[in-house]
C-alpha cells in the first residue's frame, strides 16, 4: 500500500481525481512489478472516506 500512496502523491491532481495520463510514468518511476494491486489500491484511497467526512457540516453539533 505503501507503493500506493506514493503513486497517489504523483498521480493526483488536487481536486480529489487522478490524472490517468501519468500512470506509465510512475509505474516505471517507481518500478511497480504488480500493476493490477497497484491500480485496486489507487481505487481504494481515491475512494475512502473518513469517519469524519460521513458527518454532513454542522450535525455534530446537534440542531440548533
Amino acid at each position: 500500500m505503501e507503493l500506493a500512496c506514493r503513486a497517489f502523491a504523483f498521480l493526483a491532481n488536487g481536486s480529489g481525481a487522478i490524472d490517468w495520463a501519468g500512470l506509465a510514468v510512475v509505474v516505471q518511476l517507481l518500478g511497480v512489478q504488480d500493476l493490477e494491486a497497484l491500480l485496486w489500491n489507487l481505487l481504494t484511497i481515491k475512494t475512502h472516506k473518513s469517519p469524519t467526512d460521513a458527518v454532513p457540516d454542522g450535525a455534530e453539533f446537534g440542531p440548533t
